[in-house]
């Protein structure tokens, strides 16, 4: 207090600490700050004051900044017992900030928040105060401050009698939040009244004394002048006392006024209420105190001082994406409010329980000592739209990055203290305080910040059915959460970075050895949740939520880019599929798996939008996914369906899916790919739709395997396919997939009569397996009852199927099938079902068995799949050199398509085994385009080739030259059998009858025997058929004509009796029969060669385009030489050789040889006489000339 004197004065002391620093222990004490009162009084208003942090106590250097979170102390006055006081402007006996007056006796104004030196002398030193608990010093009298109050005298009697103390009122301070063994610091408890008498002058002293009113606490002297008293026990409630005994108290510290620091020590807990009831005691012997002329008063302070709090955030980490845990200051980190922290000491023992505060906070007010502080999870929100009470969160950080899941990530976490449990108390069966942190407050450091903790709804840490960490929280979660398009998760999966605007599961499943975010078991990190095979099976007793989440991805291979690949094994046949080759996906082995209770629930539903299933093993159930009505852009892939993580086989029986590895139902725009989906016991893939279809999804690139393993009727597999377009289903596109095994067909689309889907680039193989008895009712390699809509087949590799390659039903229309390789199909290659074969028996479903033919014969009348379109005929088809020629009889405009066939395999009864499957694509021609045939409404009937192709009364013929590429000059040789489809209006036919592949005619290049200049006409020999060229290879290749393409430049060649001249050689035909009919005729007195060219037509009307010469084969016509020589004629002479002049000679006798190689015809012959000898005897007839 003040003494009352004419002047106040103010002293200011210093303190200071000897000896070395101590360590810094930062309190919240009184000091100036932003919203502390800076005003005078009076007032009994409220004051309400904000601790400062001292971040430099316990030196006398403080220094003050602002702490969060905010902790503030309000006083309140109340119980006033004088209410009618004239002498104060607030009229109360109690008042805030009031001061004595030497001039008057109404109270002056005071500072209502003053330092702490405004009063008590020169003895009010630093020194005196203790800022906490076994922490001396701290306090600065120059810095710091407290509330000020006046206990006025005025309302007592004068003089007061002996031994008196009177009640004033009660004081009570409210913290806004409980504080722990706070320090209250008391100044100028006392003051004195000064009067003269008689030239004496006395002091007559009084002080203002504290009874305790708060129980639960207990007080105790820390520090401060001798005058100041606390007791434990007395006062108004036996509660304790701080009291000044001094007999005749006075107005400075240590000089009869009390000033100190005192320790309330509080409850573990802490308190929010500390209550004083203030009265003022006179100087014992009583007497004088006040008179009417000055205002008098004690006037004293009152401040609070704890040290800083132990505080930490807690945070839900939004964008949390596997790993390493990351701190509050992670990008998408949001401070979580009203989350439950409890604090327990070195022994376990609950110290205390608070909430976050707004700003994710908590704090404790405690002493310094060792702690663990505890979160329970499910008092965590989330930030998130749409949280709500059940929806639980994984621990991500807990002060350390090691502790993904919690301390047991197997184990739940669990309820709040019930008050008066041990942390380990806590633990019990499957359920731990799964998030708690140790923190020793104080110590050299003087640390009290404690650690933060950070959660996040997307992770899946266990393969519980149930509860915190398990994949139906994930699902629960991601179902009530909100603002996807938010998310920006900061983490992978084996493929790259996890995609923004989606909530993508993040399995984070303990294998038991060290990877971010955890710790190995032998390191105290959780124990392996793996089987031996090193997967993570969860078992859902129930079916798991129908995810209705938009935007909602459960990625399994999150587990493997975070836990690793503890599943390394290949799974899926791999290798091609289609006719272009594409590489189908093998997949590594899933490192989380979903087993279901065989057929008692779906596995995943899907009814929301735009959700991704990724990379998990999922079997077991009845269907493994289904997708629901309306549901659009689902994407479905890198899974194992209806088999474990381990291996891509038959689970068996009694494990296996009952229904659909995936179901589409109604759902549109969704994708399927690059899965292994196999041994369910319905459908592989069911696409189905009512009147709205399922519309507009992709298939692509999955192996379907082994599927319709369990419905059949008398032991054969019926209805259940490796994939199923059904209903009305439109605009699906199925690509790149290998198709294999499955029981019924490969691909249906049973009633399907809208149509419009693509099937393409895929191998379509073997399926048909549940026909046991070879009278099986499904089991083709497709199945189309389209109408409505184009449905394309094209690019499939068709082979190995029980029953046909694709098999349309009588009502089926719009149909292209295209450029697919079709072959070692039990029945036909494409079979178009005619209206007097319907589905309506068990034979027709899959085509007619045995002996019964497939083949639907050409014909103008019948009708049925595709209006029964009509495959081309082809008459022949032959090599020529580099080019393919094909001949035969198709539609008008018709896209004809030919093959390097395969033949049906069927008993020789039937003739299927005379028609193709299309096994080698190798191209396309359209009749009447490029087509060297303009033959138009033709008719063929019965045998073409030898056997019945049906009959057509208005055919075109056509004949296409063909240039082979290298690779196909090398498949297409002599022997090899074609068949072809015919495409008219987007419907195809079946595949035609076989032809063999010939080759063209090769006229031999000969030479005739030598003719004389002087013969005639004379038959070539040897004639223009001088070899077997051509007739080796069958009657449907001998020759039909010649044809000259040149003349010999000397002569003439005459055919039966028509001289060939260039204008007529094109157009005569020089038939085998009459090639005895062909001559020539030397020129006079030409010798030498001559020659002429041909080529050969065969019976196919194939030219040849080359001629062999002596075993040589070269390009271009065939060349006929013909030798043209002269005469060669000798004569010798016999009888009298010699003449005499004028002297007769006896008989000369001449001899004519001739010498050439062939009949010398007319020629001349002569002797040579000398000149003047005369011929007698010789008789004219003799010597006419004559033929040799």
């Amino acid at each position: 207090m003040r003494t009352f004197l004419p002047k106040i004065l103010a002293l200011l002391a210093w303190g200071t600490y000897g000896g070395a620093a101590l360590a810094q222990t930062p309190t919240l004490e009184f000091a100036a700050g932003a919203g502390n009162p800076t005003g005078n009084g009076p007032s009994i208003a409220n004051q309400v004051i904000t601790f400062q942090n001292n971040t430099d106590n316990p030196t006398t250097s403080n220094t003050f900044a602002t702490y969060t979170p905010t902790l503030t102390a309000t006083f309140a006055l109340s119980n006033q017992q004088y209410t009618n006081n004239q002498y104060s402007s607030t009229g109360m006996g109690v008042t805030f900030g009031a001061g004595n007056n030497a001039n008057g006796t109404s109270a002056s104004a005071l500072a209502l928040f003053p330092l702490i030196n405004l009063l008590s002398g020169t003895g009010n030193t630093s020194s005196l105060y203790t800022s906490a608990n076994a922490t001396s010093g701290g306090i600065d009298v120059t810095v710091n401050r407290s509330v000020e109050l006046t206990t006025d005298v005025m309302v007592l009697p004068t003089p007061v009698p002996a031994n008196q103390r009177y009640q004033y009122a009660d004081l009570t301070i409210t913290f806004n939040r409980p504080v722990v063994n706070p320090v209250v610091h008391l100044t100028g408890l006392g003051g004195s009244f000064a009067f003269t008498n008689n030239n004496t002058t006395t002091t007559n002293g009084f002080t203002s004394e504290l009874d305790l009113l708060t129980s639960g606490i207990t007080l105790s002297k820390l520090s401060g002048s001798s005058e100041l008293t606390v007791s434990a026990t007395g006062g108004a409630s036996n509660l304790g006392q701080i009291t000044n005994p001094t007999t005749n108290p006075g107005a400075n510290t240590g000089s009869g006024a009390a000033s100190g620091s005192v320790l309330v020590s509080t409850p573990a807990a802490g308190i929010t209420t500390l209550q004083f009831r203030v009265y003022l005691r006179p100087l014992a012997a009583g007497g004088q105190i006040h008179d009417t002329n000055t205002h008098a008063g004690d006037g004293w302070l009152i401040g609070v001082s704890e040290l800083t709090p132990l505080t930490g955030y807690v945070f839900e980490d939004v964008n949390y994406g596997g790993g390493s845990g990351r701190p509050s200051t992670a990008s998408g980190a949001v401070v979580r409010p009203g989350a439950t922290v409890e604090l327990y000491n070195s022994s376990g023992t609950l110290v205390g329980t608070t909430t976050t505060d707004a700003t994710g906070q908590y704090s404790f007010s405690v002493l310094p000592a060792t702690y663990t502080v505890r979160v329970v999870n499910s008092t965590v929100t989330s930030s998130r739209t749409g949280y709500a009470a059940g929806l639980l969160p994984v621990q991500t950080y807990n002060g350390t990055s090691t502790r993904v899941g919690g301390e047991n990530p197997k184990y739940t976490d669990a309820a709040a203290n019930s008050g008066s449990q041990t942390l380990a108390a806590l633990s019990s069966g499957t359920v731990t305080p799964e998030s708690i942190a140790s923190v020793t407050v104080g110590g050299s450091t003087g640390n009290t910040t404690g650690p933060d903790f950070g959660y996040n709804f997307d992770t899946v840490v266990n393969t519980n059915d149930t509860g915190q960490g398990s994949l139906r929280q994930f699902i629960t979660n991601a179902n009530a959460l909100g603002a996807e398009a938010s998310l920006a998760q900061a983490g992978s999966n084996t493929t790259g970075a996890l995609p923004t605007g989606a909530e993508t599961s993040i399995f984070m499943i303990p294998s038991g050895g060290a990877v971010a975010g955890l710790l190995a078991s032998n390191n105290g990190g959780p124990a392996s949740q793996l089987t031996s095979a090193g997967v993570a099976s969860i078992a859902p007793a129930t079916a798991l939520p129908t995810i209705t989440g938009a935007n909602t991805t459960i990625d399994g291979s999150t587990q493997t880019q975070n836990i690793g690949n503890t599943n390394n094994v290949t799974l899926g046949t791999g290798g091609a599929v289609g006719t272009a080759g594409t590489a189908l996906v093998q997949l590594n082995g899933r490192e989380v798996q979903l087993v279901g209770s065989r057929g008692t629930y779906d596995g995943l539903t899907v009814n929301a939008g735009t959700v991704t299933v990724r990379s998990l093993s999922i079997y077991g159930f009845a269907n493994d996914i289904s997708v629901s009505t309306d549901v659009t852009n689902t994407l479905i892939e890198r899974n194992v369906l209806g088999a474990s993580a381990a291996s891509f086989t038959d689970p068996g029986a009694n494990a296996r899916s009952t229904g659909q590895g995936v179901y589409l139902n109604n759902s549109d725009n969704g994708t399927v790919r690059n899965n292994l989906i196999g041994f369910s016991g319905g459908m592989g893939i069911w696409v189905y739709g009512d009147n709205n279809g399922a519309n507009n999804n992709t298939i692509s690139g999955n192996e379907l395997r082994g599927n319709g393993q369990e419905v059949n009727v008398n032991g054969e597999g019926l209805a259940f396919d490796g994939l199923e377009l059904q209903g009305a289903s439109t605009g699906n596109t199925v690509s790149g997939n290998l198709i294999t095994a499955s029981l019924g067909n490969g691909i249906d689309n049973f009633g399907n009569t809208v149509g419009g889907n693509t099937i393409t680039g895929n191998t379509i193989s073997n399926n048909g397996v549940g026909i046991v008895n070879g009278t099986g009712q499904e089991g083709s390699g497709i199945r189309l009852y389209a109408a409505t809509n184009l449905t394309t087949v094209s690019n499939n590799v068709l082979s190995g199927n029980n029953g046909s390659g694709v098999l349309l039903e009588n009502a089926a229309a719009k149909v292209t099938i295209s450029r697919n390789s079709t072959f070692g199909n039990t029945r036909l290659g494409i079979d178009l079902l005619s209206n007097a074969d319907a589905n309506t028996t068990a034979t027709t479903y899959n085509g007619n068995t045995g002996s019964t033919s497939n083949v639907t014969l050409n014909s103008a009348t019948t009708t049925g799949a595709n209006a029964l379109a009509n495959y081309p005929v082809i008459t022949a088809a032959t090599i020529s050199g580099t080019n393919l020629i094909v001949t035969g009889y198709a539609k008008s405009q018709a896209a004809i398509e030919l093959f390097i066939a395969q033949p049906n395999t069927s008993t020789a009864a039937s003739p299927n085994n005379l028609f193709g499957q299309g096994k080698t694509y190798l191209t396309t021609v359209t009749e009447g385009t490029s087509d060297n045939d303009s033959r138009t409404g033709l008719t063929y009937t019965g045998n073409v080739n030898g056997f019945n192709q049906g009959s057509d009364t208005n055919a075109n013929g056509f004949s296409f030259t063909i240039a082979l590429t290298t690779a196909q000059q090398a498949l297409v040789t002599a022997g090899v059998k074609l068949t072809a489809t015919s495409t008219l209006s987007n419907a195809t036919s079946e595949f035609s009858g076989i032809v063999n592949v010939n080759t063209a005619p090769v006229p031999n290049t000969l030479t005739n025997a030598n003719i004389p200049n002087t013969n005639g006409a004379t038959v070539l020999s040897p004639n223009l058929s001088g070899a077997a060229n051509g007739t080796a290879n069958g009657a449907t290749n001998t020759i039909s004509y010649y044809t000259l393409t040149s003349l010999p430049s000397s002569g003439t060649l005459t055919y039966n009796g028509t001289v060939l001249t260039s204008s007529n050689i094109a157009a005569t035909q020089l038939t085998p029969a009459l090639l005895n009919k062909l001559t020539y005729t030397p020129a006079a007195g030409f010798s030498g060669n001559v020659s002429f060219t041909y080529t050969a037509t065969d019976a196919n009307g194939v030219v040849s385009t080359t001629n062999n010469n002596g075993g040589t084969v070269a390009s271009g016509p065939a060349t006929y030489t013909i030798p043209i020589g002269i005469a060669d004629v000798t004569v010798s002479l016999g009888g009298q050789t010699t003449l005499n002049a004028g002297q007769p000679t006896s008989p000369i006798t001449a001899t004519f040889t001739n010498e050439g190689p062939s009949t010398a015809t007319n020629v001349t012959r002569t002797v040579a006489l000398p000149t003047g000898a005369t011929v007698t005897g010789l008789q004219q007839a003799a010597i006419l000339p004559a033929h040799f």
